[in-house]
């Protein structure tokens, strides 16, 4: 039997403080069992990765 394995494709809205809020929903999928792939910019990226560091 083949089973099917959620996987979530996340994209943020472009503007500030839309990033953090979809992350955090992304960890409770991900925490469910559920892949997730979160698709960002890298102006964005290098924001968030500042931020949490």
């Amino acid at each position: 039997m083949n089973h099917l394995h959620p996987h979530v494709l996340a994209i943020p809205y472009p503007a500030q403080g839309h990033v953090l809020p979809l992350m955090e929903l992304a960890l409770c999928l991900v925490r469910q069992g559920i892949r997730v792939t979160l698709v960002n910019t890298e102006f964005n990226h290098k924001r968030v990765t500042k931020s949490l560091s």
